[in-house]
């Protein structure tokens, strides 16, 4: 108005975000792993190397981001001390057990032996971190484990899945502890025809409950350990009958 000329600013480009800025969710929930954030870290670096590959190129990597990346984790998990199985990791990421089996192999071929090289993990790391979930004291993990072990000595659970096995162990473990002093009474010994029902709990309405018990049941158990209640049942059922055998003196010092 004045005869000067106006100035007409260009609207200026926003910059992209940067992938897994802090406003955004990362493409696997690390966090609910309960795992260092280094190792969600470690994961965006291999995916950064792993996707110019060849091989990694024809198999979308862009697209199929997200399920590398869970790949990557499952992998780093186990390699870094902090094993956690396919059905956790699929919750994490949001994907399927066949896309994390799908890149977990291509993984396993193109990384290096140093994260290739991975033992079978123990039941005692997988029950230890879902007591920590659980917020059960250590002590059952410890427990449960021990429980494990003899049930595959004893070869109660031949070929049932590890994980399935480890989640009825520790059930059996709360059960047990719930209705400790009820139990101590006839030896931690049951009948052998003892029904259970569909829920995994004996049907034994006279056996009353302990005074001081622990508030978890077994779908907290299942949730955790993403195995479905009728496999948990099914494991508890085999458990079930050795019961003294199986927690022979792992219940001294918390009757």
């Amino acid at each position: 108005t004045n005869g000067s000329p106006v100035r007409r600013h260009r609207a200026k480009t926003p910059a992209p975000k940067p992938v897994d800025c802090p406003t955004e969710e990362p493409a696997v929930n690390w966090r609910a792993l309960e795992v260092p954030e280094d190792i969600w870290t470690k994961a965006l670096e291999l995916y950064d190397e792993v996707k110019a590959l060849k091989k990694v190129q024809n198999r979308q990597p862009v697209r199929k981001r997200g399920a590398i990346l869970a790949a990557l984790m499952f992998i780093l998990c186990r390699s870094r001390g902090y094993p956690r199985t396919f059905a956790e990791i699929c919750t994490a990421g949001n994907t399927t057990k066949r896309d994390i089996g799908m890149y977990y192999n291509l993984m396993k071929q193109v990384l290096d032996k140093e994260y290739t090289a991975i033992q079978r993990a123990k039941p005692a790391e997988f029950l230890l971190h879902w007591c920590s979930v659980l917020e059960l004291p250590p002590w059952m993990a410890s427990a449960a484990s021990c429980v494990y072990d003899r049930a595959d000595g004893l070869a109660i659970v031949q070929g049932k899945c590890p994980i399935s096995v480890s989640a009825a162990c520790l059930w059996l473990i709360i059960w047990t502890f719930n209705h400790r002093y009820a139990l101590e009474r006839v030896g931690f010994s049951l009948p052998e025809d003892t029904p259970v029902t569909s829920a995994a709990t004996p049907n034994l309405p006279c056996l009353e409950k302990s005074e001081s018990f622990v508030t978890c049941d077994q779908h907290n158990v299942c949730k955790t350990a993403c195995v479905v209640i009728a496999t948990l049942t099914s494991v508890f059922k085999l458990l079930l009958p050795h019961l003294s055998v199986l927690v022979d003196g792992l219940l001294v010092g918390h009757l």
